[in-house]
């Protein structure tokens, strides 16, 4: 029996039980297993990252964004931010997806700093992917037309100062893993982070799968 593809395309035998009941594994451990999944964050002696002081569609805090390939397809599955300063102002997150980068209205260009990454299979050497992820992003302008908002939330004003006494950092972690976003040719998903206050901080975790055609 070799009606299947393994990681490298390479026809294989199934797996099948006493039974020859034929044993699979969920999408995630198999993109795992196959190298394709990704997660980008800070180290821990990492300053984190300013969040804006203005909202603005050019300013994003953090960005996945796809290679210019077609043939490569990049899956958010989740995002988890944690603000650990707020300076005493109102804070706000946003997730937004964009059109390809040659589709917005002016060609989307993304520039920043980036961000570490490191696969979920932990070969040697490491497979490394094609996505990029960065953080203290400039955007070239984006038009209302050109990405739309998929998650939106905000702290309690002042939450880590006065608001919530006691806290000293709050998470908000999105599971985009069954909103079915695929991001191909320079598409990127865009991460705002914004605080009334010059003092804003947040450190990120963003997860996602690289596929080809044959993975779906």
């Amino acid at each position: 029996m070799a009606d299947f593809l393994n990681g490298s395309n390479v026809a294989t035998a199934a797996l099948v039980n006493g039974a020859r009941e034929l044993v699979t594994s969920g999408s995630l451990l198999r993109w795992a297993k196959a190298g394709k999944l990704f997660t980008a964050s800070q180290g821990l002696e990492a300053t984190d990252v300013d969040a804006a002081t203005t909202e603005a569609d050019t300013t994003p805090t953090y960005a996945l964004q796809a290679p210019a390939s077609s043939d490569k397809f990049v899956i958010p599955l989740r995002v988890s931010l944690s603000l650990t300063n707020d300076g005493g102002g109102l804070s706000t997150f946003d997730i937004s997806y964009t059109k390809a980068a040659s589709q917005c209205a002016t060609k989307m260009t993304l520039s920043g700093t980036t961000l570490n990454i490191q696969n979920h299979l932990t070969t040697n050497p490491m497979i490394t992917g094609l996505a990029t992820a960065i953080h203290t992003v400039t955007a070239s302008a984006l038009l209302t037309t050109d990405y739309i908002t998929v998650a939106h939330t905000h702290a309690v004003d002042a939450a880590l100062t006065t608001g919530l006494p006691g806290m000293n950092s709050l998470s908000w972690i999105v599971d985009l893993s069954n909103m079915g976003i695929i991001l191909t040719q320079s598409a990127a998903l865009l991460i705002h982070t914004y605080t009334a206050s010059s003092a804003g901080k947040t450190v990120p975790v963003i997860t996602w799968a690289e596929l080809d055609s044959s993975d779906f």
